[in-house]
């Protein structure tokens, strides 16, 4: 469709069961990249086609003048690669310039959900960010401290990132302010094992874990 000239806009079923929001349309980009679309195809297909797709490309999809101005300001060359498109800076709605935190609150479910869903991406940096920069990680049955910092997580999570079989599956789950307790059954190559994580939740953030 994409080599004949069909327009072709992202999309995802987001809402749906095991279909979840924000992670999916990642999903849905590499998918459409194994497909043999290119970063700069997906680019127009998440922003000037899904105009074009409602009928609205003259008011937005595009820097252009006169346009709604709602844009991403992002870090890094969103051009080069997808993963580019999370370094995100700024978001401008309608003209107003705003900073990711002010207008992200998270609860501290939605937090826990985020690290889950991130983890059985195997997207490592989507899975540290909701944790705070100072975050401790200790271990449930010594509460031995075993990391501490962003830094520290990358290394000791950096496995993520090669893996072809790891799955969590949240069992059940106990809320108690900002305190999340999951039960959750973790699926690898070496089969299953069962354990109980905990995440302690202060300004938005994931500030300590309990893992066994």
């Amino acid at each position: 469709m994409f080599d004949a000239g069909v327009i072709i806009a992202t999309g995802t079923d987001a809402g749906n069961i095991g279909t979840q929001h924000v992670s999916s349309y990642y999903d849905e980009l590499r998918a459409m990249q194994d497909a043999g679309m290119n970063v700069w195809s997906l680019l127009q297909a998440s922003t000037i086609n899904g105009a074009k797709a409602i009928g609205k490309q003259s008011e937005f999809g595009a820097i252009k003048k006169g346009m709604r101005a709602d844009l991403l300001l992002v870090s890094k060359n969103p051009t080069e690669n997808i993963n580019n498109w999370k370094s995100i800076e700024w978001i401008i709605n309608k003209g107003v310039a705003l900073k990711p935190d002010s207008v992200m609150k998270f609860s501290p479910v939605e937090l826990a959900d985020q690290q889950l869903m991130a983890y059985n991406a195997h997207d490592l940096d989507a899975f540290i960010a909701p944790y705070s920069d100072s975050v401790e990680i200790y271990d449930l049955g010594t509460n031995k401290l075993q990391v501490k910092g962003k830094d520290e997580m990358r290394k000791r999570y950096n496995f993520l990132n090669g893996l072809d079989i790891l799955h969590c599956n949240l069992l059940n789950r106990i809320v108690d302010g900002n305190f999340v307790i999951d039960h959750e059954e973790i699926t690898s190559k070496s089969g299953k094992f069962y354990g109980v994580a905990i995440y302690e939740v202060r300004d938005g953030k994931i500030v300590r874990v309990w893992f066994p």
